[in-house]
C-alpha cells in the first residue's frame, strides 16, 4: 500500500502555537545540548542522542498525530522549522547594516555605527555581543537595548532563541 501524503503543517496557526511548542521542546536540556551545544558553564557537551533523534523526539511531542503517521517525515519537518528559526534569528542578530539604517529591509537602527562595530561584510553584529543570554540588563548599552526591543516587536521568537 502507498504511504498517505504527509499533510502540510500550519506552523503559524493559532498565534504560532506549534512554533512556540517547538522552541519549548528545543529548550529542554537534553534537546538543547544536542541541537545547540553546551552552555558556557558546563564541562561536558557529549550526548548519546543525535540530531535526527532529537528532531523526532520534538516531533513526537509537538505534532504527535503526524509523528504517528510517519515519524521520519515529521522529524524532518521539525528539523526544517528549527533551521528556519535559526536562520531568522541570525539575520536579526547579525544583519544590522553599516549605513545605520537597521536590520536589513526593516530599518531598525537610527544613527551611525562606529568603525570598530562594522565587520568586513558591512554588518554590525557587535550589538548582540553586549546582550546576555537572558536579554538586556542594566549593563547592556542603550543602543543594544533599543535594537533588541525593536527586533522583539518584529519577531517575538528572538529572545527565546537568543537564550539557546
Amino acid at each position: 500500500a502507498a504511504k498517505p501524503k504527509f499533510p502540510n503543517i500550519e506552523w503559524s496557526a493559532n498565534d504560532s502555537y506549534l512554533l512556540w511548542q517547538v522552541i519549548s521542546e528545543a529548550e529542554k536540556e537534553e534537546n538543547r545540548k544536542v541541537l545547540f551545544g553546551k552552555k558556557l558553564d558546563q564541562v561536558c557537551n557529549s550526548s548519546p542522542a543525535n540530531k535526527a533523534a532529537v528532531h523526532k523526539r520534538i516531533a513526537a511531542a509537538v505534532i504527535p498525530t503526524l509523528f504517528a503517521l510517519d515519524g521520519a517525515t515529521a522529524g524532518d519537518r521539525v528539523k526544517g522549522r528549527i533551521a528556519a528559526l535559526i536562520t531568522t534569528y541570525r539575520s536579526y542578530a547579525c544583519n544590522v547594516t553599516s549605513t545605520g539604517r537597521g536590520v536589513q529591509k526593516n530599518h531598525i537602527l537610527e544613527g551611525q555605527d562606529s568603525p570598530e562595530d562594522i565587520s568586513e561584510d558591512g554588518t554590525t553584529a557587535g550589538w548582540i555581543a553586549s546582550v546576555p543570554r537572558d536579554g538586556p540588563d542594566h549593563d547592556t548599552p542603550e543602543r543594544a537595548r533599543n535594537i533588541w526591543e525593536q527586533v522583539e516587536q518584529e519577531w517575538p521568537f528572538f529572545p527565546r532563541l537568543h537564550r539557546l
